[in-house]
């Protein structure tokens, strides 16, 4: 794309010019300001009336007039420099850059480097800097003028794939995805676009929606698309969600998604309704969000069990009780309450049970990840997850224990808190909807001491059947990229990739070998292989060439 911003500075300033006139003003070849018309009048900045060019009188054209009256430097609007810019409306990175604009990495470094002034980094992904207010105004309206002159516009490609947004009367060779989807999985929506994925698969529903949150325009699409998560969340596994997110660069907008459905603050507000027109648009769909319920609420079912609890009894808070009480949230959907045997256990479901709580057997797959003992609800309580000392995998270890906070004593029932940091570590190994919401919060008010999180997470290493670590680093690395550095991050991977190596080296492998199923630099499979050799874990065969490993 090629604006000559010489020549529509001159018609933005006349408004009506003769072409011979436009050709001496602007002292270029008739062939040269010929060509140039062509592209600002496919872009709608001018129409041809004879012999005369007119400028078009809309936002675009009114976009281009401020640019210029307040003396931005057009040279970075020319030829590569505005596609580049166009693109990075949306947030980039350098190989999505290369990609998307087809321009090798040496060009795509180049040419961010001379549109440093425009572009801000962050987390190595680049987009326009917010501060050019006017800047993105013109970039926006250009944008969607491009694809008003496209057919087709492809929102989204990698390789052979392509995420397409098509006119309503023309049918592509590929599977219909996003909002062309909505109406069979019960959120009755009529798109003025048809959405296409191709190349033709079966799409799983977690799939079409993170493509409806990729294609999503406007706060009112983005509510139809979070409508749809409602309808279908109890069929949807969040880890899907997360892992499809990333891959299509939305992985912002689904946490923002999850910190909305919590009430917590969203990072882009532009993009979500109202709380108040959210419900009534949700209610006309019959999509509901679960309620949530303040400290008074949960207290008195507390308050109940305790008045029927007839030996001394202690439970723990690890979930939403533990942080409203921590003065971290104001509201919670469930109670987490952890038994530390399976005694304690029976007497405290047999109590619920009394009081009108029933057990709930047809859960999410979040729920399910959770290995909660038994869930329990009554209709107008918060849900009950009742837990016998472990917790997705984790155990309420001693240690744990200890860092727990006395909250309150009713009769022969103590409530004990579980620490901050501990609560981090539950969380940030649950897939539940919400919880890495709640680790958001925990580290915005309050300082976590890491090194006890490390330890602990160690510790429980060695306690669980399960390898936890990948799950973890995976929470690690969204809550780095929303909330800045998290000092354990480099360890966790460390130890990640000792697990994936001690996993290949079932058999002898080379490092050739390891790194092909091992997506991780040379230079770092070869110092954790280092380190495995020295503690005696696995073995170096240095009689073999090349050298291969193996685990003890």
């Amino acid at each position: 794309m090629k604006i000559d911003w010489d020549l529509l500075k001159i018609i933005i300033n006349q408004e009506k010019i003769d072409f011979r006139e436009l050709v001496e003003k602007s002292k270029k070849s008739r062939v040269s300001v010929y060509h140039s018309l062509k592209e600002l009048e496919r872009l709608s900045f001018i129409r041809r009336e004879g012999n005369f060019i007119i400028l078009q009188k809309n936002p675009l054209t009114a976009a281009a007039a401020i640019l210029i009256i307040e003396n931005f430097p057009l040279e970075y609007l020319k030829s590569r420099g505005i596609d580049m810019l166009v693109y990075l409306l949306k947030e980039r990175t350098v190989n999505e850059i290369s990609r998307g604009l087809n321009i090798s990495f040496s060009s795509t470094y180049h040419n961010l480097r001379e549109l440093s002034p425009l572009v801000a980094k962050k987390n190595k992904k680049y987009r326009i800097n917010e501060k050019n207010k006017n800047l993105l105004e013109f970039l926006t309206l250009l944008k969607k003028q491009i694809e008003i002159q496209t057919k087709y516009v492809i929102v989204w490609s990698e390789g052979s794939e392509k995420l397409i947004k098509a006119p309503m009367d023309e049918k592509l060779p590929g599977a219909s995805t996003a909002f062309s989807c909505f109406s069979q999985f019960g959120v009755k929506y009529i798109p003025l676009y048809n959405y296409y994925y191709l190349p033709k698969s079966d799409l799983t529903l977690e799939e079409i929606f993170v493509h409806s949150l990729l294609c999503a325009e406007d706060k009112h699409m983005l509510a139809i698309s979070v409508i749809f998560y409602l309808k279908n969340r109890d069929v949807m596994d969040i880890n899907k969600i997360r892992s499809e997110s990333r891959r299509l660069n939305v992985q912002d907008i689904w946490l923002d998604v999850q910190n909305y459905l919590e009430g917590a603050e969203v990072k882009r507000s532009d993009l979500f309704l109202p709380e108040n027109e959210f419900t009534e648009k949700s209610r006309m769909y019959g999509a509901y969000c679960l309620p949530k319920y303040p400290k008074e609420t949960w207290l008195e079912v507390l308050d109940e069990i305790a008045q029927r609890i007839k030996k001394e009894t202690t439970i723990y808070l690890i979930g939403g009780g533990a942080l409203i009480l921590d003065g971290i949230k104001g509201t919670t959907k469930d109670i987490d309450l952890v038994l530390d045997s399976k005694e304690d256990f029976d007497l405290v479901k047999n109590v619920l049970e009394s009081i009108g709580f029933k057990g709930v057997g047809d859960v999410s797959q979040g729920y399910k990840q959770l290995q909660a003992s038994t869930i329990m609800d009554r209709g107008n309580s918060p849900r009950i997850d009742l837990f016998t000392k472990k917790v997705c995998g984790i155990f309420l270890s001693d240690e744990m224990k200890k860092r727990s906070i006395a909250y309150k004593e009713i009769g022969n029932l103590k409530i004990m808190r579980v620490s901050a940091a501990d609560i981090l570590l539950f969380k940030a190994l649950s897939s539940r909807e919400g919880d890495i919401v709640d680790c958001e919060r925990i580290l915005s008010k309050k300082k976590v001491d890491w090194d006890v999180v490390l330890k602990e997470y160690i510790d429980q290493e060695k306690l669980s059947d399960a390898f936890l670590g990948f799950v973890f680093l995976d929470n690690i690395e969204i809550l780095e990229s929303r909330l800045g550095a998290i000092p354990i991050r480099k360890k966790i991977l460390n130890i990640c990739l000792e697990r994936a190596i001690l996993d290949m080296v079932e058999k002898p492998r080379t490092v050739s070998e390891i790194k092909k199923f091992v997506d991780f630099p040379e230079y770092g499979i070869r110092n954790a292989l280092n380190r495995l050799v020295k503690q005696n874990r696995i073995i170096k065969r240095m009689d073999e060439k090349p050298i291969r490993f193996l685990k003890k």
